[in-house]
């Protein structure tokens, strides 16, 4: 089983149920018995969310030639545009490898013309 991980606002002295969605991972049948435990809340706060726009030449530069952009195949226009977009999207790109995270929230299946393993 998987429980699928979210955040929800919570009265600790509430009596109200949470929903939680549950999915069967295997390829069995998997019987939850009533009243069953199966996931656990843990308290958490936001503090706060950073905005991680790009807003110095000397950020936007090195993060452009990152990139790989054919400046020559632009016009001016559309490449300020580009940049005002990369920009206001800036938290979606990792800038180092440090950086790099994961996530369980996206459930995907990859379709192969051969199962035969290779390495």
């Amino acid at each position: 089983m998987d429980i699928t991980p979210s955040l929800v606002n919570y009265d600790c002295n509430s009596t109200d149920t949470v929903p939680v969605e549950i999915s069967n991972i295997t390829t069995r049948t998997v019987a939850v018995n009533p009243r069953s435990l199966v996931c656990e809340m843990q308290p958490v706060r936001i503090e706060s969310m950073s905005n991680a726009s790009i807003k110095t030449q000397d950020e936007i530069e090195p993060f452009l030639e990152s990139l790989n952009i054919d400046r020559e195949a632009l016009q001016s226009d559309e490449l300020r545009r580009g940049i005002e977009l990369i920009d206001s999207y800036a938290d979606a790109f990792a800038k180092s490898d440090i950086e790099l995270g994961y996530t369980g929230s996206v459930k995907h299946r990859i379709l192969l013309n051969d199962d035969t393993p290779f390495k």
